[in-house]
């Protein structure tokens, strides 16, 4: 009997020898809201042994079945600073880690669209600046706006011009007229109408509007038949 009691310490020395600590933590943002897919490198300094982990869906992870030493953590994650804290693992380690947003810095964005220009340019068309938006809009759609333009005709469902509006250029309803912003086309995909009450106050921050009667090239949009 003695002799199995004192098996005991000396089978516990070995399995602590043999299968190690555990790191064990959870990784926060400043808010103390967990990050889940962070990319966590455990590495001993003295051996260079190293692992890595991501942390799951609540920010927790586990470094399992470590050997005793100084290790350095590695926490990478697009979109936050990357951290590094170094542990002295003896026992079983549980770290609450939190990571800074990273916060990327750019260069100001200069969007150059094809305008069309007097003398040089093969249609007809005119502009509106941004005086004469500021002077007509207050709260209406895009088209009430427009509807003091040559061959546009302009009706709204509410009759104030807040809500589903429509226009017309030359004749032609919205389905045969290319709206583009920036070059980008703002027609459905499917039935080539524009939806104006998917832009309220949009004209806010526009700077020129141009409108181009009749068709127009063909780089603006192949269903600008009745103009751009």
């Amino acid at each position: 009997m003695k002799k199995m009691l004192s098996l005991v310490p000396l089978f516990l020395l070995i399995s602590i020898g043999l299968f190690g600590s555990d790191i064990a933590g959870i990784v926060v943002d400043r808010h103390g809201n967990p990050i889940m897919n962070v990319n966590i490198e455990v590495q001993n300094l003295t051996t260079g042994y190293s692992r890595t982990f991501i942390t799951k869906k609540y920010g927790g992870f586990l470094a399992d079945n470590i050997p005793a030493g100084i290790y350095r953590l590695k926490i990478h994650r697009i979109g936050y600073v990357d951290t590094t804290v170094v542990v002295n693992l003896k026992d079983e380690k549980v770290l609450k880690i939190k990571l800074r947003e990273k916060i990327f810095r750019m260069k100001p964005l200069v969007i150059h669209s094809d305008m069309a220009k007097m003398f040089k340019t093969p249609v007809t068309f005119s502009d509106i600046k941004y005086n004469k938006i500021a002077t007509r809009y207050s709260t209406e759609e895009i088209p009430v706006v427009l509807k003091m333009e040559p061959g546009i005709n302009v009706y709204s469902d509410d009759a104030i011009g807040v809500g589903y509006s429509y226009l017309s250029l030359r004749g032609f309803d919205q389905s045969r007229i290319a709206v583009l912003f920036n070059g980008v086309p703002l027609n459905d995909a499917e039935s080539n109408e524009v939806f104006w009450i998917d832009y309220p106050d949009f004209l806010e921050n526009v700077k020129e509007i141009q409108i181009h009667r009749g068709v127009s090239s063909v780089l603006n949009a192949t269903g600008a038949i009745g103009g751009v």
